[in-house]
């Protein structure tokens, strides 16, 4: 039985590959053969499509990043409109980029979940004490005065006696 590779050989091997590199790049990169290499997408499917995920987001930032140096340097360009082209798209990419954070602070926002409702926090707490220690308790809550503040009638209080 073969050991399974590690998170940063299968990252190492993904990666080439995401960047278009074939079997025998991957292979290289892993300090594996290419035929080993070749069977870990087979072997390990959960772990090589996360690892080819993250892999292919590192090239499209990778890719982000060098176009926007390319932009910038257009820029610099002695053609007005190189320069105007160029710095469209810097701030296109920058919107768009912006977009993208807010969507993904919209999703999250409403993800969270909702805090637990009364009813559910009121079965939890039954749930963690024993019958006898809220028998007690229900029985001092009975003996105990309604608060002013629940604008509770008299005979209400006392169960609509």
């Amino acid at each position: 039985m073969r050991k399974p590779p590690t998170d940063s050989l299968l990252a190492l091997a993904a990666l080439a590959r995401a960047e278009g590199g074939n079997w025998e790049t991957a292979g290289k990169n892993a300090r594996r053969a290419a035929r080993t290499v070749r069977k870990w997408p087979l072997l390990y499917p959960d772990r090589w499509a996360e690892a080819m995920r993250a892999a292919g987001r590192q090239v499209i930032d990778d890719a982000a990043s060098e176009s926007v140096l390319v932009l910038r340097q257009l820029v610099r360009s002695p053609s007005d409109k190189v320069r105007q082209t160029a710095a469209w798209r810097l701030i296109y990419q920058r919107l768009e980029l912006c977009k993208i954070e807010l969507q993904a602070a919209l999703a999250a926002a409403f993800a969270t979940p909702h805090p637990p409702s009364d009813a559910y926090l009121i079965a939890a707490f039954v749930e963690a004490h024993p019958r006898d220690q809220l028998i007690r308790l229900a029985a001092n809550l009975l003996k105990a005065p309604v608060p002013q503040c629940l604008d509770v009638q008299p005979d209400e209080a006392a169960g609509g006696r």
